[in-house]
């Protein structure tokens, strides 16, 4: 926890003075070497006490709202709520329960134990009046019905961020809503919920990358204080001028994460230590990058590299993925958000990659097979548990693990 002064349910509250905020201001218009991104600057701030206040300072009078409480959203709103004082929930059923009885329960590697009450937890964004800044994590599959929702509590002011998998979580929000600015982002996290709905972010990282391609100036002064916003709660973030070159560098990962996990029930270190397997990790990751280059996005060889790089000799052994365990579950999965997204883009490259042959065949087959074993594990019987979660309201909420 930040050591800082605490009033009321750990909400800080500072008066500053301007000139500290000014200098604030100019430290995080550094931008760091690695292609325009922003970031935070803990050598150039003078105190982190004061630098929280700052924060508080700036948000502590904005409504920010959390919609889906899973492993992602349950971070983010937890870390979210420990900081600001109008911070609302969006959850259904079971969960709304459990955390109008216990609060919000976060165990963190990174950032330590935290049990939060947020200003309030509302079954939908129906009933919210307009905010300030919305953080949708939920499964792709849930979006549209959550931006319906939600027309209510956003104006033309509004910034929503979208944590979700996938390569055009934000451009279908914009679709979905006609008013506020959406911000696409990325993060990397591993975190999921627990039956008793806490939530549990394992190791020492959790990032969010968030921006808008070819931002104007007035859009980039937003997305500096979804940073700022963020940051002050501390959760790292930082602000990309090319976001879409990161959205791909995650997303390749994660097609080839999540799609292979899923697809024969493995651990990654069961996956590479089978070379038939770890040979089609890494055509899933090379079709991927091909379709990402040919959609121009600008991703190198260096990036896929170290997609690989991290295969063999980062992840964990035991290391699993959501859409693995959403499989094991008989829960809806996000199976299209990986495969499918990828087989419908490759349709309109397929003359302009470079292994047009391999890439059909590679993701087609992927897909295929995921499919019939979501069908087998229903047919067995799982798909009981999928109407137990629908039941008690977890269709939004079960925004599972970044890989």
């Amino acid at each position: 926890m930040f050591q800082a002064l605490k009033a009321g349910k750990s909400r800080y509250r500072y008066d500053f003075p301007v000139a500290i905020i000014c200098q604030y201001a100019i430290i995080l218009s550094y931008k760091s070497p690695d292609e325009g991104s922003i970031s935070y600057i803990e050598a150039s701030c003078p105190e982190n006490l004061e630098k929280e206040g700052i924060y508080m300072s700036l948000f502590e009078n904005k409504k920010i709202a959390v919609v889906g409480l899973g492993g992602v959203g349950g971070y983010i709103g937890a870390l979210l709520a420990d900081t600001y004082p109008h911070v609302s929930f969006v959850a259904r059923g079971a969960r709304k329960k459990a955390i109008d009885e216990h609060g919000l329960i976060l165990h963190s590697d990174y950032r330590g134990e935290r049990i939060v009450n947020p200003e309030k937890t509302v079954e939908s964004a129906e009933d919210l009046e307009i905010q300030d800044y919305i953080f949708i994590c939920v499964k792709n599959y849930s979006l549209q019905d959550a931006c319906l929702s939600m027309k209510n509590c956003v104006g033309d002011h509004t910034v929503i961020v979208p944590v979700m998998n996938g390569a055009d979580p934000a451009d279908r929000v914009r679709g979905y809503l006609s008013h506020g600015t959406v911000i696409d982002s990325l993060i990397y996290i591993v975190a999921f919920a627990n039956a008793d709905f806490s939530v549990t972010q394992q190791d020492q990282f959790a990032n969010l990358h968030v921006g808008i391609q070819n931002a104007s100036e007035a859009q980039w002064e937003i997305i500096l204080s979804v940073s700022r916003l963020l940051n002050g709660a501390g959760i790292d973030c930082e602000a990309d001028r090319d976001i879409q070159a990161e959205i791909w560098k995650k997303y390749i990962l994660n097609c080839a994460y999540n799609v292979e996990t899923a697809l024969y029930d493995n651990t990654i270190g069961q996956l590479r230590s089978d070379p038939k397997k770890a040979a089609e990790y890494e055509a899933l990751v090379e079709e991927a990058y091909q379709v990402a280059l040919a959609k121009g996005i600008h991703v190198e060889p260096k990036h896929r590299d170290a997609i690989l790089h991290r295969f063999y000799y980062e992840l964990a052994d035991n290391a699993t993925s959501s859409l693995q365990r959403d499989v094991n579950a008989g829960r809806q999965t996000e199976l299209e958000t990986f495969s499918g997204y990828i087989v419908k883009n490759q349709n309109g490259f397929i003359s302009r990659l470079r292994y047009p042959s391999a890439c059909t065949d590679s993701w087609v087959k992927s897909a295929i097979k995921m499919e019939r074993r979501e069908q087998n594990e229903t047919a067995a019987g799982l798909s009981e548990k999928t109407s137990c979660d629908h039941n008690t309201g977890t269709s939004f909420q079960n925004a599972g693990s970044y890989v």
